[in-house]
């Protein structure tokens, strides 16, 4: 288990406590932590993380449609989260195509 102690103070004994809060823990030989609290463990200490998933960005041509360059590259990096950790999230800006993004994976995976 990791945590991590935060101090409070508690009015009714007029003092500070500290409490842990649980930032990892092992499960069934695994090691499992909160959605992107990995990144920043990562970044502390020296993680040695069997991979999740094995995917791979393959590039697909549609008729009449190009995908933007910070399109693809969310796609990439979602695909990494998912390969490392197991999930992932695409965080876009309104308008910027995360619906187009969701149809062309969707597109992407039918054709394999």
């Amino acid at each position: 288990m990791l945590t991590y102690k935060i101090k409070t103070f508690d009015y009714i004994q007029g003092q500070y406590v500290e409490n842990s809060v649980l930032l990892a823990w092992q499960n069934n030989n695994n090691f499992a932590t909160l959605r992107g609290l990995y990144w920043k463990l990562s970044t502390a200490v020296k993680l040695n993380v069997k991979p999740f998933a094995n995917f791979h960005y393959v590039d697909v041509s549609l008729k009449n449609f190009d995908m933007r360059k910070y399109q693809v590259e969310g796609i990439r990096k979602w695909i990494n989260d998912i390969n490392t950790t197991g999930n992932g999230v695409i965080k876009a800006p309104t308008g910027s195509g995360k619906s187009i993004i969701a149809i062309f994976v969707s597109v992407r995976n039918a054709k394999k």
